[in-house]
């Protein structure tokens, strides 16, 4: 048995490359994947989740999470993901479904039996929801997060208004939240991931052995390859950051989130505080390490 770990996620092209990568961390147990509505809407989230697991012979549980935020209406981002959330590449669902529990319930329960990580690439809502109907989960969830741009490096800026990431963008209550909820909060936001010596570019990926894993990640990358001529790895380097904390650095302090209104949507803070938890922010890392990892799990 290796360590726990939850993925909560909303896959999105980055968010399936995370989870071919984890898929082929040896020493890690992936005790469950919830969806969330982000990318694109809550039944293509957990259609394409299923379609990894397929590809890659994973074991794990997937769990249908929550089809919109807390508070306002889900607002996708098929634009930069393509219609079917993974680059139109062509996948299709062979055989496999979600489980009956929900992704709040599955965590809460888990969390219950035994000490889990969690790693939330996608909106927080399902964490949310999971913290406010059992509030002891939060005593045995050690939480990493993809979002934020908190402008603390020279790359630091919005990637759907000037001033905000999507994720919190998306669902800002349930980021507060989470960050009231839990302590020690891990956080990879857009101040590191937007730092260029950490992109993956076509040359990388057709670099690779052949593989099951280098295969599939050839198909979901020709999107953003053709589009952007890169891909600007968010949910890989949250999932690296779980993986080996001390290849990073981090800010520590209190964490909040701008509502649902206003041109501020979202917009990310970290400060020094009495009276709240405090979480850690990374601000810089290990480049060479992060694309040597993370492009030697797609040869396994």
């Amino acid at each position: 048995m290796g360590k726990a770990v939850f993925l909560d996620m909303d896959p999105g092209i980055d968010d399936a490359a995370e989870l071919i990568a984890v898929s082929a961390i040896g020493d890690w147990e992936i005790v469950g994947v919830g969806t969330v509505a982000g990318n694109v809407d809550v039944d293509l989230t957990t259609r394409n989740a299923l379609i990894i697991r397929e590809a890659v012979g994973g074991k794990f549980k997937v769990f249908r999470g929550a089809s919109r935020p807390l508070v306002a209406e889900l607002r996708g981002a098929a634009h930069v993901h393509g219609s079917d959330g993974l680059g139109d590449s062509g996948l299709s669902l062979k055989s496999g479904s979600p489980e009956r529990a929900s992704a709040p319930e599955a965590l809460a329960e888990l969390a219950e039996s035994g000490e889990v990580t969690l790693i939330a690439t996608g909106p927080l809502t399902n964490v949310a929801i999971a913290a406010l109907l059992r509030p002891e989960v939060a005593k045995r969830v050690r939480v990493y997060v993809m979002g934020g741009a908190f402008g603390l490096t020279e790359w630091s800026r919005g990637n759907v208004t000037p001033h905000a990431e999507f994720n919190f963008w998306q669902d800002p209550e349930a980021a507060n939240v989470v960050f009231s909820a839990f302590s020690d909060v891990r956080v990879m936001p857009l101040d590191l991931t937007l730092n260029p010596a950490f992109w993956i570019y076509e040359a990388d990926v057709s670099a690779l052995k052949e593989t099951p894993r280098s295969a599939l990640l050839r198909k979901v990358l020709r999107f953003p390859f053709s589009k952007f001529g890169r891909l600007v790895p968010h949910d890989p380097m949250a999932a690296m950051m779980a993986l080996d904390e001390s290849r990073f650095v981090f800010r520590d302090g209190c964490v909040s989130v701008f509502p649902s209104i206003g041109e501020l949507r979202g917009k990310s803070f970290l400060y020094d505080g009495r009276g709240c938890r405090h979480h850690r922010v990374a601000v810089s890392g290990d480049p060479s390490w992060f694309r040597g990892t993370f492009l030697g799990l797609m040869e396994l």
